[in-house]
């Protein structure tokens, strides 16, 4: 009696993992003026947290629990297009439309409107920093940005060392990263 009972306990978790089979999702998402992939975008299933970034190549791979789901497609300067998955390959054609001067990039790449932040941004533009008397990008940071501590190498051809807010992480780093291009430095 008990090896039934096992063997119906059995039975009853394989027909369970089926039922929560998931289905993959591809596909490629480019601009709509001129074909081009657009790397970055935020794939995301409507009304849930779970989602991915399209590749360099525009290219992207997504579970989702049943075919039918919504997907929404982000990028900063680009129109949301939604879009609902009925087989495995979804591409998305996105067109440009939403002004990018209040934008601001918060962590974690999160986008979000300028006004609508509940603290205070700051802008450092170009033509500040081919104004400054310092000879690289981050000694021209030196007093222009709240929180940012700039160490100059008193060494010819030295570095300079740039921490924002505060001592040092818990693994002795919390140096800035700088990103130019889509390339982190």
């Amino acid at each position: 009696m008990r090896n039934k009972n096992y063997f119906l306990l059995f039975i009853g978790m394989l027909f369970a993992s089926v039922t929560f089979a998931q289905v993959t999702v591809k596909g490629t998402v480019t601009d709509k003026d001129d074909n081009s992939p657009l790397p970055g975008v935020t794939i995301v299933i409507q009304n849930t947290t779970r989602g991915t970034i399209s590749d360099i190549d525009g290219k992207y791979e997504l579970q989702i629990d049943s075919l039918g789901q919504v997907l929404e497609f982000k990028f900063v300067g680009m129109e949301t297009v939604i879009l609902t998955a009925s087989g495995s390959t979804v591409n998305a054609s996105m067109s440009a439309g939403v002004e990018l001067d209040a934008v601001v990039v918060t962590a974690l790449g999160i986008s979000k409107e300028k006004k609508a932040l509940g603290y205070a941004t700051q802008e450092l533009k170009g033509e500040d920093m081919n104004n400054a008397k310092y000879d690289n990008v981050v000694n021209s940071m030196s007093g222009r940005v709240a929180g940012a501590q700039v160490k100059q190498s008193g060494n010819f051809g030295g570095s300079a060392n740039i921490i924002l807010r505060g001592t040092t992480s818990m693994v002795g780093d919390n140096q800035a990263l700088f990103v130019v291009d889509g390339v982190p430095i």
